[in-house]
């Protein structure tokens, strides 16, 4: 059986990340998505509404799982029994920052593969901090994130600006 972790913060689930995990649906047998929690970085969404997103985005998806963790993405991997990283690229900056960390992982996890999903043309500009500007400037941002979370987040963002 072929599992992989896809990591990240989700501040929020955008439809790009959408995109890796059907990328990633479509060569694994499994999908890990780790909800990964930096202590000394800020989010917009708390740790418990960033998981419910993505779980609610794949709960009809039996072959994706979703988890927290604070530690390193390749130690992760392990823990959780992936032999492969995905990540996605949108763009040369995207490559060069997701090569130095594959080398940065190999360190730890040396049998660690890691797979990019080159991103659509069209979601080449989406990003979670694209979506977090528009909303905190009041512009339309449903389109970016996954139609199945975009009521939720949507709730979750304007209890935070009361």
């Amino acid at each position: 059986m072929k599992k992989c972790l896809f990591a990240g913060s989700f501040d929020p689930f955008t439809v790009g990340h959408a995109d890796v995990v059907e990328k990633a649906l479509a060569l694994f047998d499994e999908v890990v998505i780790a909800v990964m929690v930096n202590p000394e970085k800020t989010y917009t969404f708390t740790l418990e509404e960033r998981l419910s997103f993505i779980r609610t985005a794949y709960e009809k998806e039996p072959r994706v799982s979703v988890i927290a963790d604070s530690g390193l993405a390749a130690e992760v991997c392990e823990k959780v029994g992936a032999s492969f990283y995905v990540r996605g690229i949108r763009n040369g900056s995207d490559y060069d920052y997701e090569t130095a960390n594959y080398y940065a992982a190999k360190r730890f996890v040396p049998t660690l593969q890691t797979v990019y999903f080159p991103a659509e043309k069209e979601q080449l500009d989406i990003s979670s901090s694209v979506v977090k500007t528009m909303m905190k400037n009041g512009k339309e941002y449903d389109k970016f994130l996954p139609e199945a979370i975009q009521k939720a987040v949507a709730s979750a963002w304007e209890s935070k600006q009361k």
